[in-house]
């Protein structure tokens, strides 16, 4: 039997919980489709990433509010922890 397994939210929302979601897909050689969506909250907003890449499309004709939600992803992604956790 081959399994589907789906990944996203708080499974990807810091490097150590996708060293988890690895193992759990290496557990069981039939998870052999992977599913990413979308990475959870981090410990750096409260707001997720594709919430704030829809506000910059939202917003891509006014810069000033393109430009502020682009630097919260920018900071989100250049340290990535998750919520409570220290990577």
């Amino acid at each position: 039997m081959k399994i589907v397994c789906k990944f996203g939210g708080t499974s990807l929302a810091c490097s150590e919980n996708i060293r988890r979601c690895i193992q759990i897909i290496r557990e069981n050689p039939e998870r052999i489709f992977v599913v990413a969506s979308a990475p959870g909250k981090s410990a750096l907003s409260k707001e997720k990433v594709t919430d704030l890449l829809l506000c910059c499309y939202e917003n891509r004709f006014d810069e000033i509010k393109f430009e502020e939600a682009f630097a919260k992803i920018q900071k989100i992604s250049a340290n990535r922890t998750c919520v409570g956790h220290n990577d």
